[in-house]
């Protein structure tokens, strides 16, 4: 994904190269951007807060204003 462009890199050569900004021309968006699906999970937990959680144990500190992570496979775990 580069210049709010995705093209698929895989053995399905049919699919089209889609461009943000002719997407959010076509349905009138004011702009679009695509986003990696770590960067929207990674906004997305920046907004949790204690009422969010479930709590697993009794943690001696709430979730609001620390640090979150977001981590699964693709992360450069493996």
């Amino acid at each position: 994904m580069a210049n709010n462009r995705v093209e698929i890199q895989a053995n399905i050569k049919h699919w089209p190269v889609s461009d943000g900004r002719e997407l959010a021309k076509q349905f009138k968006f004011g702009s679009f951007q695509f986003l990696n699906d770590f960067t929207a999970a990674g906004y997305g937990v920046s907004r949790l807060t204690s009422k969010d959680c479930k709590k697993l144990n009794e943690p001696k500190t709430t979730v609001d204003d620390k640090v979150k992570v977001v981590i699964g496979p693709g992360t450069g775990l493996g």
